[in-house]
């Protein structure tokens, strides 16, 4: 954080987990409505930013947040790749969201209500394994802004890979073998 005149440096720590439930509903081939339903329990370390120029510092408590999603995507889905509309609200169950500068409150730093999150975007399926997707998407309520994402996606199959090592396992006894009826014939 730059000031006039000095920097203030801060470093924090992040720890979370997630669950996202979803449903498809096939109205016609190509059209799929998906219910969702979204839980996560996020914390966040407490902050504090100390300037040396004056003495006033900042800080904002633990943000401890447990959050729910209800929510709904409306997909148009073809054989390599899908267009899509999404809707949630997001919501802060426990409310302890807040910052503080010096013994003062700050209101705009408060997280008091949900918000509403909703955008567009793409899917694209580029061999058996290989997707990826991009989107974009607007905050309107308790938090503003526009989210972008970007990302693919590799699957692997741990079945196939243990099927793997016990065909070359087999391959090589077939060797071993054939090598031995070879010098049993000569």
């Amino acid at each position: 954080m730059s000031l006039n005149g000095t920097t203030d440096k801060t470093g924090n720590w992040f720890a979370g987990t997630a669950t996202k439930l979803a449903y498809n509903f096939h109205p016609t081939r190509n059209l799929i409505i998906q219910p969702t339903a979204f839980a996560s329990y996020n914390i966040f370390g407490e902050q504090n930013w100390n300037s040396q120029f004056g003495i006033l510092s900042m800080n904002s408590g633990l943000l401890n947040g447990i959050n729910v999603a209800p929510g709904l995507n409306i997909i148009y889905g073809r054989e390599n790749w899908s267009l899509y509309a999404t809707f949630q609200y997001m919501y802060n169950i426990n409310d302890n969201i807040s910052g503080r500068a010096g013994n003062v409150d700050l209101p705009s730093l408060k997280m008091e209500h949900g918000y509403i999150e909703y955008g567009i975007g793409a899917t694209r399926k580029w061999k058996d394994r290989f997707n990826s997707y991009v989107q974009v998407t607007l905050r309107n309520g308790g938090r503003t802004g526009i989210g972008f994402q970007l990302g693919a996606q590799f699957l692997f199959d741990i079945n196939e890979i243990k099927y793997f090592k016990k065909s070359q396992k087999a391959q090589l006894s077939v060797v071993t073998h054939n090598k031995k009826v070879i010098k049993s014939l000569h």
